[in-house]
């Protein structure tokens, strides 16, 4: 049987530009990326975009190991 496991990430754009967070912990060094760029970063990680939440909510998923 399959299992996955779920990550929610959160695009938060400011005044300043745009900042990433997982599961409400902070990537700065995803800050000021295109959402297209984060979510092939992610994407090599193994995670791909199981749902939009909204429309600066998504939800991820990869298989889960072991």
């Amino acid at each position: 049987m399959l299992k996955y496991e779920y990550i929610m990430l959160v695009r938060r754009p400011d005044q300043y530009g745009v900042k990433y967070f997982i599961d409400e912990a902070p990537l700065p060094s995803y800050n000021d990326i295109s959402l297209t760029r984060t979510l092939n970063i992610l994407g090599e990680q193994g995670w791909e975009l199981a749902a939009k939440e909204n429309e600066n909510s998504y939800i991820l998923k990869r298989r889960r190991r072991g």
